[in-house]
C-alpha cells in the first residue's frame, strides 16, 4: 500500500510539473508576442528621412526625425528620403537637323519634406519612374530639337541650360 501511495504521488507530481511547464511556455509565448507587438509599434525616423503614416490606406500624418509610436495592425508607415538624391536617365531624341541624339542626364533632386504626405497620396513611392524620368526625357527631346547636331557639341553649356 505504501508503494501505491508513492506511485500516485509521483503521478500527481509529474502532472503538476507538466502543467507548470505548459504555464511557463504559455507565459513566455504571450510575453514574446506582446514584445513583438510593442516593437512593431515603435518607428525610428532618421535625419534626412520622413515616414508617411497611413491608417487603413489613407494618409493620417507625416513623422519627422525621431522616435514615434504607431498603432500596430491599424497604421502602416512608408519611408521617404528627403536628402538630395542623384539619378541618371538615358534619353534618345533628334536634333534640329534630324540627327539621332543619345543623352545621359544626371539629375540631383530632393523631395520637399513638407509635401511628402501629398506625394504619397498622389503617386505612392514610385515617383522617380512616374514623374521624374518622363519629365527628363520630355525636356531632353524638346531642348535638343532646338539645336542642330554641331551646336549640341559646341554649345554644351547652352544645351544644358535649356534642358
Amino acid at each position: 500500500m505504501n508503494t501505491d501511495v508513492n506511485y500516485e504521488d509521483r503521478i500527481i507530481h509529474e502532472r503538476a510539473e507538466k502543467v507548470n511547464m505548459i504555464k511557463k511556455i504559455t507565459f513566455i509565448s504571450v510575453a514574446f508576442l506582446f514584445l513583438l507587438i510593442i516593437l512593431s509599434a515603435i518607428k525610428f525616423v532618421d535625419a534626412g528621412d520622413r515616414r508617411v503614416v497611413t491608417r487603413f490606406g489613407k494618409v493620417s500624418r507625416v513623422l519627422d526625425p525621431g522616435v514615434h509610436m504607431i498603432i500596430p495592425f491599424v497604421e502602416n508607415s512608408t519611408k521617404y528620403e528627403v536628402r538630395t538624391q542623384k539619378i541618371e536617365v538615358g534619353a534618345d531624341s533628334a536634333s534640329k537637323d534630324l540627327q539621332t541624339v543619345t543623352t545621359v542626364i544626371a539629375l540631383n533632386f530632393n523631395v520637399d519634406p513638407n509635401r511628402v504626405g501629398e506625394l504619397y497620396a498622389d503617386v505612392r513611392t514610385d515617383y522617380v519612374h512616374r514623374i521624374i524620368q518622363p519629365s527628363i526625357q520630355e525636356a531632353v527631346k524638346a531642348s535638343t530639337a532646338l539645336f542642330n547636331a554641331e551646336a549640341l557639341i559646341t554649345q554644351r553649356t547652352e544645351v544644358r541650360d535649356e534642358i
